[in-house]
């Protein structure tokens, strides 16, 4: 069983934060900042953790603060554009693509009033108990991106990059720590 907790507002619980994003692409580079900080999550479907079948299980209390940084370089610049696709403020005349290559680095916390696995759940989570997580990533990622031109304006953009990252995890609770590492590949769109 997994339990996932999802943010939203009204009938599940109200969700408040700040998301905030900023995407650039200077000359031969990808740059992507991020910082997410919603309070307030629910558990789906409705009747988890022993609440009315009609309901939804939600922590106002629950608050998870994430921002980090992805830089990639394009090397084949003069023929593959971002701009083109992604602002639209330069035309990629015709079908073409780039190797991908940088890193990034990522914090994230979670934490809650009280443990965040619901009483209910106790006995069947090893991580009973656990009221704060905090994460580290990072690492070196390659990929390639490729725009395939069809018409004068019109065009399909992908790109996949694999990300070999370091993570650093801390679990507490009110009389524990535990750290764990752990080498993860990671794909991203």
């Amino acid at each position: 069983m997994d339990l996932v907790f999802k943010s939203n507002t009204d009938e599940k619980g109200k969700t408040k934060g700040f998301n905030f994003q900023v995407h650039v692409y200077p000359h031969k580079w990808a740059i992507d900042l991020q910082y997410v900080a919603p309070k307030g999550y629910h558990l789906e479907p409705q009747g988890l953790a022993g609440v009315p079948a009609d309901k939804y299980y939600y922590r106002e209390d629950v608050k998870t603060t994430f921002f980090g940084i992805s830089a990639y370089q394009v090397p084949n610049k003069k023929r593959f554009s971002y701009r083109a696709a992604l602002l639209q403020s330069e035309w990629q005349k015709k079908s073409a693509g780039s190797i991908i290559y940088g890193a990034e680095i990522h914090h994230g916390t979670v934490q809650g009033d009280s443990a965040l696995i619901p009483a209910f759940y106790s006995s069947k989570f090893p991580q009973a108990g656990i009221n704060k997580i905090n994460i580290l990533s990072f690492g070196p990622g390659a990929g390639y991106a490729y725009t395939l031109v069809m018409a004068q304006h019109f065009f399909i953009t992908g790109s996949m990059v694999i990300n070999l990252d370091v993570n650093f995890v801390r679990e507490e609770d009110e009389t524990r720590k535990e750290k764990n590492v752990a080498l993860e590949s990671i794909r991203g769109f």
